[in-house]
């Protein structure tokens, strides 16, 4: 039998992923979903991420697939470098969602902040999606798998550019939880998997898969989830 899930999601609460102190008496789950910067952030009890002491029980069962920080702007923008963002108009996800905390992360390793824009809304995708598309921002930020289709929607109504992420800002964040990646090009062989832009330079980290424990529980459950 497969042990019940909890799929964790981010409105903007990252200290809820799957760690609350009394987490005993309210989770019977045996696994969670986490992204892994913020896998990192709960181990290392990272404050402005919501953690207000280290999680140092967790425990990594595999990485699922990766996730890519996806920086999209309006070709009329004229954005075309991180530098470019400076005094624009850009949206970066609820307040302390994973996005929020990427988009801090790599303004920091590129010298930029919240500061040197125009304005920032914290706003879902999905809301973030519909301002750029009225016009009401410059540029959006999400952190999310290859082929999100609000995106690839998005190319198809609209001009847009996919604006690079340097290898060295990503190096510079000092995270290894962050990775320098190449998003591939609109081309290929599997559709859900295209972004509809030029492949380009970005930051990825990984979907991961954990448990609250000891070592010693997690290779039983881990052989639940795959059998054989």
């Amino acid at each position: 039998m497969i042990p019940p899930i909890l799929s964790v999601i981010y409105p903007g609460n990252l200290s809820s992923t799957w760690l609350p102190p009394d987490w005993h008496a309210i989770c019977c789950s045996a696994a969670a979903f986490a992204l892994g910067d913020a896998l990192a952030d709960a181990w290392q009890g990272n404050q402005e991420a919501g953690f207000r002491a280290p999680r140092d029980r967790l425990r990594a069962i595999a990485a699922i697939y990766p996730n890519y920080i996806q920086i999209v702007a309006t070709q009329q923008s004229g954005i075309q470098s991180l530098a470019d963002l400076k005094g624009k108009r850009i949206a970066v996800g609820a307040p302390r969602s994973g996005t929020d905390l990427n988009v801090r992360a790599i303004f920091q390793a590129a010298g930029l902040g919240y500061e040197d824009m125009a304005h920032v809304e914290f706003k879902p995708y999905v809301e973030s999606i519909e301002l750029i598309e009225c016009g009401q921002l410059d540029a959006i930020l999400q952190s999310a798998g290859l082929g999100m289709a609000a995106i690839r929607d998005l190319a198809a109504r609209m001009p847009i550019t996919f604006v690079p992420i340097p290898a060295r800002v990503v190096e510079q964040i000092g995270n290894s939880a962050y990775q320098a990646r190449v998003i591939p090009s609109g081309q290929g062989d599997q559709p859900e998997t295209r972004h509809r832009g030029p492949a380009h330079p970005a930051a990825s980290g990984c979907q991961a898969l954990l448990q609250r424990g000891r070592h010693t529980q997690v290779k039983p459950d881990a052989r639940l989830l795959w059998p054989g």
